[in-house]
C-alpha cells in the first residue's frame, strides 16, 4: 500500500511553488537589486536621496515618462521573500546534518520581516532643545498639521490638531470644545510669499498677506504650505493667512477668548520628557567649523531621572525610541541641539535576525568540519 504523501511533499509539485522556489529567481532578483541601487546612486546626484528613495526603493516600478521599465525595491523584495520563504518550507529538508542552512534560512526571513516592520511603523521626528528646555513632543519632518488652542497664560495648553490631508477645500472643521468652526477656502502644500499670488486676503486679524501656491518639491521637507481659513464662532467670523514658514500663530478673540492658530510641522507625544542640561560645540583651530558637538540630556519618566551624553555614535536609546545627535542651529535663544527620533517596534528585529544568521553559520561550519573529520557523523546525522 503506498505511503500517503505529506501536504509539503504534495504542495512541493505544485508549478507555482516549484517556480517560486528556483534558484534561478533568486539570482535574478539579486542582480536586479544590484541594477537598481547603481542605478539610484547615480540619479541621486542630480535629484536628492528622497527622490531616488521614492522612484526607486519605494515603489512597485520603476517609471521612464510615467511608463513602467523596471521592477521597483518594493517589488523586488516581496519576491525575494517569497522566494526565500518558498525555499525555506518547501526546499530544505528538515534533518539534524541541514540545521546551519535551516539557522541562515530563517534568520534572513526575519531579516525582511524586520525591514518591513521598519517601513509602514517606524516614525521619525525632530526635537530641537534650547540649554534648560525640556519637552515631550516631537515634530515630523515632512508630515504638517493646523493646530488650535485658546492662548491662556502658563505652559499648559489644550491642542486640537487635523492632519493637513485633512484640509480639503470647504470642508468644516468643528472643534466644540472652544466653539469655533474651521473651513479651508484655499489650501495649497507648498507655497511662497508673493506680490500677487493664489492665496491673498485682507486679514480680518492682521495686515495684508499674499502666499503664491509653487510646486512641491521633490523633497517634501522642502515644502512650506499655506492656506486661507475662515473661522466661525457663533455669529462672528474672520479670515485667516497661514503659511507654514511662520513660527508665531495668529490670534484671533471672540467674545473675549483668544484662539491661536498655526500651521506646522506634525507633533507627536512622547512618553517621557526630555531636557537639555549642556551643548558643547567644539571647532577645528582657527576656523569657524565645527569639530564636534555634543549634548548631556536628562531622561524623566515616572520617578526615574536618567542622565545621557548623547554625541556620534552615541545615542540615546528608550524602550522603542531611539535619539541620534543630527545637528545644532544657532537662533535669537543661542545655540539649540538638533536630535533626531526614531520610534520603531522592530528595532530590535535586525539584532535577532543577525544572531540567528550567524549561528546558522556557525553551526554549518562546525557540521562541516565535524564530518570530514569523521564519516560516521555524516552517517548519523544524515539518518
Amino acid at each position: 500500500m503506498a505511503k500517503k504523501q505529506s501536504i509539503i511533499a504534495r504542495l512541493r509539485k505544485r508549478w507555482l511553488v516549484q517556480r517560486l522556489m528556483d534558484l534561478r529567481l533568486t539570482v535574478s532578483g539579486l542582480l536586479l537589486l544590484m541594477v537598481l541601487t547603481a542605478w539610484g546612486t547615480l540619479f541621486q546626484k542630480t535629484h536628492g536621496l528622497w527622490a531616488v528613495l521614492e522612484r526607486f526603493f519605494y515603489s512597485w516600478f520603476v517609471t521612464v515618462d510615467a511608463f513602467p521599465v523596471a521592477p521597483g525595491g518594493r517589488l523586488l523584495l516581496w519576491i525575494m521573500f517569497a522566494n526565500l520563504l518558498a525555499a525555506t518550507i518547501f526546499r530544505l529538508r528538515y534533518k539534524l546534518l541541514n540545521i546551519g542552512q535551516i539557522l541562515i534560512h530563517w534568520g534572513l526571513l526575519v531579516m525582511l520581516v524586520g525591514s518591513f516592520v521598519t517601513y509602514h511603523y517606524a516614525v521619525e521626528s525632530t526635537v530641537p532643545l534650547h540649554e534648560g528646555e525640556a519637552t515631550n513632543l516631537s515634530q515630523d519632518y515632512r508630515a504638517w498639521e493646523l493646530s488650535v488652542w485658546e492662548a491662556q497664560a502658563g505652559n499648559s495648553q489644550q491642542v486640537y490638531a487635523f492632519d493637513a490631508t485633512m484640509l480639503e477645500r470647504d470642508i468644516p472643521l468643528e472643534i466644540p470644545e472652544l466653539g469655533v468652526v474651521v473651513t479651508a477656502k484655499a489650501y495649497h502644500e507648498n507655497t511662497r510669499p508673493a506680490p500677487a499670488g493664489t492665496i491673498h486676503a485682507q486679514n480680518s486679524v492682521g495686515e495684508q498677506q499674499t502666499l503664491m501656491a509653487v510646486e512641491g518639491a521633490k523633497d517634501p521637507q522642502r515644502n512650506l504650505p499655506g492656506g486661507l481659513f475662515r473661522v466661525v464662532a457663533g455669529d462672528q467670523q474672520a479670515d485667516v493667512i497661514l503659511f507654514g514658514a511662520d513660527t508665531a500663530p495668529i490670534e484671533v478673540t471672540f467674545g473675549g477668548k483668544k484662539i491661536s492658530f498655526q500651521l506646522r510641522h506634525r507633533r507627536y507625544v512622547l512618553p517621557f520628557v526630555i531636557s537639555l542640561t549642556d551643548f558643547v560645540k567644539k571647532e577645528h583651530p582657527g576656523t569657524s567649523m565645527p569639530s564636534s558637538y555634543e549634548s548631556t540630556v536628562e531622561l524623566r519618566y515616572g520617578e526615574i531621572d536618567r542622565p545621557v551624553r548623547i554625541f556620534m555614535n552615541n545615542p540615546l536609546r528608550h524602550r522603542n525610541f531611539t535619539f541620534y545627535q543630527a545637528s545644532f542651529a544657532n537662533t535669537e535663544m543661542g545655540e539649540q541641539s538638533v536630535f533626531a527620533v526614531v520610534e520603531n517596534v522592530g528595532r530590535l528585529l535586525p539584532y535577532i535576525s543577525s544572531g540567528i544568521v550567524f549561528a546558522g553559520l556557525l553551526v554549518h561550519f562546525l557540521v562541516m568540519f565535524a564530518m570530514r573529520r569523521d564519516p560516521k557523523v555524516k552517517r548519523k546525522m544524515e539518518a
